[in-house]
């Protein structure tokens, strides 16, 4: 075995020597080290991102280069996989969880390859297939924008090059990341879909998340998963179907689907709120459990797939959640958030449905019996228990609800009906809503794409974020008239905002992303 070839690729880079402490040349390598490395090599030409986690937890150095490989670095190996298999060969390799992998063992974001190629180079390069979101942990992790290649290009360069199809949403996406550098943190889960994501308290480092077995935390900060905890169980047939957070008390609920036999969504399915109060997940705290039934599931449309909503403010925690069949609970805790204090159906036909920050308000779309008809219920607690105010004659595809912020104790609304009139997308209309049930339109913000998802920012009514098919989201400051827009993933599965308004987490395919809300 060849020891001869194993060089540090940040020194390499640096065009010196790589050397000790002492300022004197290290030690060759022994052949165990040369073993490890190559086999660290070959999981990764291999695409198999959990083969070289295992490795790596066994010790093994990321930063070395390796004879006979071209590539230069094990970054530069991982994109390269990518690249061969992109062009016809054998299933794509896990780019992202190599990616992110090699990040955390510290593999340098910008080992050169022989052409002086940067792995932020080969990301945009090679952008039609490889996605955006390589090239945002690369720039999270350091990458230089300024790296010039053998022809002198840099980054941005590549980025400039591309930009005559500026149209297309992973070329906006990357002109958005290199010239605002928004994204702050990026955590990929192995193997598994991230299903949505919200932060978990107001400091801007704990993430929620949650998959269709686990729910987990990802640290902001540490850049990684800290906890992810399995849910589901061999035994029985079950799976996580929404996931609720309050940022300030730090209560995590998720909704969990369980089946004793046969497949899920295909008989009598009951069904487990879960909830850790103060959201200690990895300490052990031991979860409050509501066992309720949901009806006979049968096929259901993705608007009446099971919800779990949570106000956004200090104890008491409301909880909002839809089951199967429409029936829609609202759930009142305690001060500690371990004890329902109150339950309350609020509708046996529900659709879609929002609750305030401050838990007061409750919006509810009401399909009716037959689930053809559709009217906007508007909900205001009174004491302990909910009142219904009002009925809307609208059929809103996105909905949210918040209290006004001027101390009135009034309700503001915004909702999203379908376009009409041969219209792309509908604009955003807010409604005031008085205790008395009574309503006043207070503005329309008209957009160029179709709404996906609404929300009002935390402790605001006079801000809200709107996620876009095209990726767009957009951050609307009502009285100001400002908008702030950013570019993310067109197959985004959630969106929330952090408390100081400073920060948007997304969950799009195996990945979340933290980024900061975008220019004016």
């Amino acid at each position: 075995m060849q020891q001869a070839g194993l060089s540090h690729a940040n020194s390499a880079a640096e065009g010196g020597v790589p050397s000790g402490d002492d300022g004197r040349p290290p030690p060759p390598p022994d052949d165990q080290a040369v073993d490890k490395t190559r086999a660290l090599f070959e999981a990764v030409s291999r695409g198999h991102a959990s083969e070289l986690r295992a490795i790596l937890r066994r010790g093994g150095d990321v930063n070395v280069n390796v004879p006979g490989l071209d590539s230069g670095s094990f970054m530069q190996a991982a994109l390269d996989v990518h690249r061969q298999r992109s062009a016809g060969g054998p299933q794509p390799p896990q780019t992202l969880e190599l990616v992110s992998c090699l990040l955390q063992a510290k593999c340098s974001a910008n080992a050169p390859a022989a052409d002086s190629k940067t792995p932020l180079h080969m990301a945009i390069q090679h952008h039609a297939s490889m996605s955006p979101m390589v090239a945002r942990l690369l720039l999270s992790a350091g990458a230089d924008l300024n790296a010039r290649d053998a022809t002198q290009r840099t980054p941005l360069d590549y980025v400039h090059e591309q930009s005559v199809d500026a149209g297309s949403p992973a070329i906006r996406q990357l002109i958005d990341e290199v010239t605002e550098r928004p994204t702050v943190a990026v955590g990929v889960v192995e193997e598994e879909q991230v299903l949505g994501a919200a932060f978990a308290d107001a400091e801007n480092d704990k993430v929620c998340f949650f998959t269709e077995t686990s729910v987990g935390v990802f640290s902001v900060k540490a850049r990684r998963i800290s906890v992810k905890m399995k849910l589901t169980q061999q035994r029985v047939q079950s799976a996580v179907r929404s996931m609720a957070v309050n940022p300030q008390t730090g209560t995590i609920a998720v909704f969990l689907e369980v089946a004793g036999q046969g497949q899920l969504g295909s008989h009598l399915v009951p069904s487990l709120i879960m909830i850790w109060p103060s959201g200690q997940l990895q300490e052990g705290e031991e979860p409050l459990k509501l066992s309720i039934d949901t009806g006979r599931a049968g096929v259901v449309p993705d608007a009446m797939v099971p919800t779990l909503l949570s106000s956004t403010a200090a104890a008491p925690v409301t909880l909002l959640g839809r089951v199967y069949g429409g029936k829609v609970f609202c759930w009142r805790l305690n001060v500690a958030c371990a004890q329902i204090v109150s339950q309350t159906v609020v509708s046996e036909n529900g659709g879609l449905v929002a609750v305030s920050g401050g838990g007061q308000w409750i919006a509810t779309v009401n399909l009716g019996p037959d689930g053809h008809g559709s009217s906007l219920e508007v909900w205001f607690f009174v004491g302990k228990v909910p009142k219904r105010l009002t009925a809307l004659d609208r059929r809103p595809h996105c909905v949210a609800i918040v209290e006004t912020s001027d101390g009135s104790g009034h309700g503001q609304l915004a909702i999203v009906e379908g376009p009409q009139g041969g219209q792309i997308a509908s604009p955003i209309e807010v409604l005031r809503v008085q205790t008395d049930g009574s309503t006043s339109s207070t503005c329309r913000v008209r957009l160029e794409s179709p709404c996906r998802t609404l929300s009002f920012l935390y402790g605001s009514s006079d801000v809200f974020v709107s996620g876009h098919s095209d990726g767009a989201v957009i951050v609307v400051n009502i009285p100001n008239n400002q908008l702030r827009m950013s570019h993310d993933d067109v197959a985004v599965r959630s969106l929330a905002a952090s408390c100081d308004h400073s920060c948007i987490v997304t969950a799009a395919s195996n990945c979340l992303r933290v980024f900061h809300a975008g220019s004016r």
